[in-house]
């Protein structure tokens, strides 16, 4: 069985590949990132009433209309 040297190379980039993979995955639980929720979380749509979320869509879709109607004009 002949084998080029094209093949050759796609197997060992696999290998690395799969090393580099496994690598991540065995030392996965070594960082030390807190899970836990910041004190001062900051902004986030999520805490945002329903009323809030409605009111921001429709500032950006106006933003987005009078930007269309610059280019337009």
């Amino acid at each position: 069985m002949t084998v080029s040297c094209g093949t050759l190379q796609r197997l060992h980039l696999l290998q690395l590949v799969r090393n580099i993979i496994s690598s991540r995955m065995a030392h996965a639980h070594a960082h030390h990132a807190s899970h836990a929720v910041p004190e001062n979380p900051g902004w986030s749509l999520l805490r945002l009433s329903a009323l809030g979320r409605i009111g921001l869509a429709a500032g950006v879709v106006v933003l987005l209309w009078l930007a269309t109607f610059a280019v337009i004009l």
